[in-house]
């Protein structure tokens, strides 16, 4: 090989280098805040590499990847996740989540989207701080699931993405754009590859088309449609989440009946 083309060979390494190591960066913290939010670990634990590079499925791109700079808003540079209280984890990955939502939603002027809830308008900064203690009660769901209660739609992290992103669209347009209860929704529902069941509780199938059965935002079926629509960096941690929902609506259905 002439000078010529190591010279552009070593350039590329390094552009590929800078391209994983920033990939990696995102999806290390990424990970390690729904990790902690769901209990599978703890602040001030050690971060295991292999483990990361494998679910998050960077395996064969480690030689692309500087290990150091994984560091960043949820691991500090001892490869550890930053010691603080759980509460704040909770926190932000709520607000990440509702502002993903919630993205095309009308915001108030100097809302700090970092520290608090978004401030959105018209209600929904309420309607969402209303929502969080529910998500706080979910996440305390102590579930043991099973090797196949773990197995989530086999579909590439493309597709889960795609199918959380048409879900999202539909929940939002049912706050934001008020669809009135009873009108046609096939425009929504016909580009969700799987549906929660949280979601399919708001929708009927009628004479070949889909309808809203449910408009009503305040109540628990939508609610739970919406925390259905959070997003996780792997299949395996988006069923468990899954899993405490259900876990808390039977918990919460069986305290109503003893009443």
């Amino acid at each position: 090989m002439n000078v010529e083309g190591i010279v552009h060979d070593e350039v590329d390494r390094k552009i590929l280098s800078v391209i994983f190591s920033l990939e990696m960066q995102v999806m290390f913290n990424g990970y390690a805040l729904e990790n902690i939010v769901l209990h599978n670990c703890v602040p001030g634990a050690s971060i295991p590499y292999e483990q990361y590079i494998d679910s998050l499925g960077l395996k064969g791109h480690e030689n692309f990847m500087v290990r150091a700079a994984m560091s960043g808003r949820m691991i500090d540079q001892e490869e550890k996740i930053i010691d603080r209280p759980v509460e704040e984890y909770y926190k932000e990955f709520y607000n990440e989540q509702v502002s993903r939502i919630f993205e095309n939603a009308p915001k108030r002027k100097g809302a700090d989207e970092e520290t608090s809830i978004t401030s959105f308008k018209y209600g929904l900064k309420e309607y969402l701080e209303g929502l969080y203690p529910i998500f706080v009660e979910i996440l305390s769901m102590n579930v043991r699931p099973t090797f196949f209660e773990l197995l989530a739609e086999l579909t590439e992290k493309s597709k889960r993405v795609y199918n959380i992103a048409m879900m999202t669209k539909f929940i939002s347009a049912i706050k934001i754009k008020k669809l009135r209860q009873g009108s046609r929704v096939d425009r929504y529902i016909s580009k969700i590859i799987y549906r929660s069941v949280y979601l399919e509780r708001l929708i009927k199938p009628y004479k070949g088309h889909y309808l809203l059965a449910n408009s009503n935002t305040e109540s628990l079926d939508y609610k739970l449609a919406l925390l259905s629509c959070f997003m996780f960096c792997t299949s395996e941690n988006e069923k468990l989440f899954e899993l405490k929902i259900k876990r808390w609506e039977e918990r919460k259905s069986l305290l109503t009946n003893e009443r």
